[in-house]
């Protein structure tokens, strides 16, 4: 037996040692009689040379993953894994861009805003490409993007109902989300997102109206934020539709977050929302004038906990617990083989980063040029964190799997840290406290 590559120890302000795998994910106290196994595993002893004081101990730690076989390479088990999730074929997942038209004019959108709404003729072959895989596929996951996706109602309909049949004729599992503005969620539309099966829906309120109104600028120049939190309660009063509340944050709304979550405890029809925190960061030159207004990672984990904080304060506790780490073979869906981003003209990307950015495309499903296996995938399902020297030799790889796979592959800065790397003794700090 050895101890794991993956631990961690921190020490509690009462003196209390608690060591954490970010493989398990476990978090543990640490007492006399652990100190003691791992003395022994670090002399060589065998399992039956365990004594039996200590046996409890042992059991416990092995369940962890504190402490694992001497043969076991820990780095070629998570990659092994991270290849069986990458190259499964059982699942698709698309993120359709029914159009890059939007009513708002965000001052941070990284996105160049497009007239026109995808064609009939793309939209069939969509469907087509969807019914290629369908005898091996156990799972369809849609998300609706945009643009504003509910510009292109039609099309998320047409779409939803060809892929409703797609799935009930050959036994796949469907789930659709989407993202929105939230400014056309009519009572008519709210039924029809029901009826195709749309289970979630991300809307982002960034402050309190002033605030929002500055930021999240609509077309027609009047405020939107009554408008939205209308919206959401008409999602909420449905019952049916799960509602993601993203506040976008930076240096200019970072003291407006406890003014808008004191506002949305009171006229929120119900808490059981979850509501997210969205580092604004400059990616693109579409939205580069806000880069000196940005917080880095480091920056961004410290306020982060912060938020949570407030959340608990105001009774959103329930839906937004405290963000304990996952472990995470692939950091997101980019990384996986069968899934993409397809705009309104055809093309697919690997990251919704670069929707609208042709020259990043992976191929068009308009002139067939799409392939699973193709170079430019590639780029993509090639990179590999545990094969970097400083990821591979860092604790919390699989929590972190080399941060968000865009700044390695479009922005060209290499693994990039996650969040959690900056936070993380603060969170088991905090998980240490409330459940002790």
């Amino acid at each position: 037996m050895k101890e794991s590559k993956f631990n961690e120890y921190f020490l509690a302000p009462d003196g209390t040692k608690l060591a954490f795998n970010s493989y398990s994910c476990g978090l543990a106290i640490v007492d006399d009689s652990y100190e003691r196994l791992l003395d022994l595993v670090k002399k060589n002893v065998s399992q039956d040379e365990i004594p039996d004081e200590l046996r409890e101990c042992y059991e416990a730690a092995c369940e962890g993953m504190f402490i694992v076989p001497d043969d076991k390479n820990e780095i070629l088990d998570l990659l092994t894994k991270r290849n069986v999730q990458k190259y499964s074929l059982d699942s698709l997942g698309l993120t359709i861009a029914p159009t890059l038209a939007c009513n708002f004019k965000c001052l941070y959108c990284y996105e160049t805003s497009k007239p026109g709404v995808m064609g009939s003729e793309l939209t069939e072959k969509i469907v087509d490409f969807v019914k290629a895989q369908s005898d091996h596929l156990k799972n369809l996951s849609i998300s609706w993007y945009g643009g504003e996706p509910l510009l292109a109602k039609k099309i998320v309909y047409s779409l939803s109902e060809q892929f409703l049949n797609i799935c009930s004729e050959k036994g796949i599992q469907y789930n659709a989300f989407m993202i929105s503005n939230g400014s056309l969620l009519d009572d008519d539309t709210i039924s029809k997102l029901i009826e195709y099966k749309v289970t979630g829906i991300q809307i982002t309120v960034d402050g309190p109206p002033a605030v929002h109104n500055s930021r999240r600028v609509s077309k027609n120049g009047r405020g939107t934020f009554d408008l939205i939190i209308d919206n959401v309660n008409k999602l909420i009063d449905s019952g049916k539709i799960d509602v993601v509340l993203r506040i976008n944050v930076d240096k200019s709304n970072d003291a407006d977050v406890r003014e808008l979550i004191s506002i949305l405890a009171e006229r929120l029809h119900s808490k059981l929302v979850k509501i997210t925190f969205g580092q604004v960061t400059a990616y693109t030159e579409t939205c580069r004038s806000i880069e000196n207004k940005c917080y880095d990672n480091g920056e961004f984990a410290v306020r982060l906990l912060h938020y949570y904080s407030v959340l608990q304060e105001y009774g959103f506790d329930e839906c937004n617990k405290f963000p304990y780490p996952e472990a995470k073979v692939n950091y997101c869906c980019a990384e996986l083989a069968n899934s993409f981003v397809i705009d309104p003209e055809g093309y697919a990307y690997k990251c919704w980063n670069e929707v609208g950015n042709v020259k990043h495309s992976v191929g068009n499903i308009d002139n067939g040029t799409l392939d699973i296996a193709g170079y430019k995938n590639g780029q993509w399902l090639n990179r590999n964190p545990l094969l970097n020297g400083k990821c591979a030799k860092c604790s919390l790889v699989p929590i972190c799997m080399g941060g968000c796979p865009y700044n390695d592959i479009s922005l060209q800065k290499g693994n990039v840290c996650d969040l959690i790397k900056y936070n993380i003794r603060e969170i088991m700090l905090k998980y240490y406290e409330m459940n002790r």
